[in-house]
């Protein structure tokens, strides 16, 4: 048998202040090349969003490592102000294929303005945006940008 699956969706800001773009990107991918590692290993699958010194992520999986991940995060020195958007078990996996996605938003994309606005405020993201949830937006901005997929 085995473990049920659940979603856990969370809001952070990036804590390391004053980066240049360059030293961001390498922060990042770093951050993203841990996660795959990991993720893999745990079972665990998910999706990271990153915009206006904002982050945005969704993860997949058994619940002891969904929760013990998101507790690694919550350490992490990077993020700060970290809080809890969704927890709750999850018939199948909205984002089976990737051990962790990531859709970094364009500063000239048409959706900026819209992901900057519920990103600056994260009770927001719990509301219903016409008709869908935070984690249907975020496979949606999977769907349409460039993404490593691994």
């Amino acid at each position: 048998m085995t473990d049920p699956l659940y979603m856990l969706a969370y809001f952070s800001r990036n804590a390391v202040d004053n980066q240049d773009l360059s030293s961001l990107n390498k922060e990042i991918e770093a951050i993203l090349h841990t996660a795959r590692e990991s993720n893999r290993q745990r079972g665990i699958t998910g999706a990271l969003l990153y915009s206006s010194g904002c982050f945005a992520q969704v993860l997949e999986g058994p619940l002891s490592e969904v929760e013990s991940t998101f507790e690694r995060i919550q350490l992490d020195p990077r993020h700060r102000d970290v809080a809890l958007i969704q927890h709750q078990p999850i018939p199948s996996r909205s984002f089976a294929d990737w051990s962790m996605a990531f859709a970094g938003i364009d500063p000239d994309a048409p959706e900026r303005a819209q992901i900057d606005e519920v990103l600056a405020d994260p009770d927001k993201i719990t509301a219903e945006a016409d008709g869908l949830t935070f984690v249907s937006v975020l496979r949606q901005l999977i769907g349409r940008h460039e993404l490593h997929q691994v």
